[in-house]
């Protein structure tokens, strides 16, 4: 049975501390919301922000929004922000400090992708599954 109804946002400056900041917000909201039955979900969510809310920061951006929305069986994280440009993976060198970012988010994320942000920047969005037990910790909290 597919889940709606809890929807977290929280902005952020473009600042070096954005990424600590967003992480240390998603930990505490999907920790709030799972409690111990998270079976690594928490952590992910925490990469994959962390990696998208990098990628706005190096892309100069001034703001950026982050919203964790419940959608059918799925958690979606989606990071707002109005630098320019579009992120796009990249091969990196095994060399390489940067790079990665991405290439990580696509192997967590069951999908995710970029869309167009009605305030003239961007969304970058990654989706993950809710397995049962995390879907029974969410109608739990949710009172479902």
């Amino acid at each position: 049975m597919a889940l709606a109804g809890w929807q977290r946002n929280e902005t952020f400056g473009g600042g070096l501390e954005a990424p600590s900041d967003a992480r240390s917000y998603a930990v505490e909201q999907l920790s709030g919301l799972l409690g111990q039955r998270s079976n690594g979900l928490v952590e992910n969510a925490a990469l994959i922000v962390s990696e998208l809310v990098t990628n706005a920061v190096r892309a100069d951006s001034n703001r950026l929004e982050l919203a964790m929305t419940i959608r059918g069986d799925s958690i979606e994280l989606r990071v707002c922000d109005d630098g320019p440009g579009w992120p796009q993976p990249r091969d990196p060198g095994i060399d390489d400090t940067s790079g990665r970012g991405l290439l990580l988010v696509a192997a967590l994320a069951d999908e995710w992708g970029v869309d167009p942000d009605p305030s003239g920047g961007k969304a970058v969005w990654a989706r993950l599954p809710l397995g049962a037990e995390q879907l029974g910790a969410v109608r739990a909290t949710l009172g479902r």
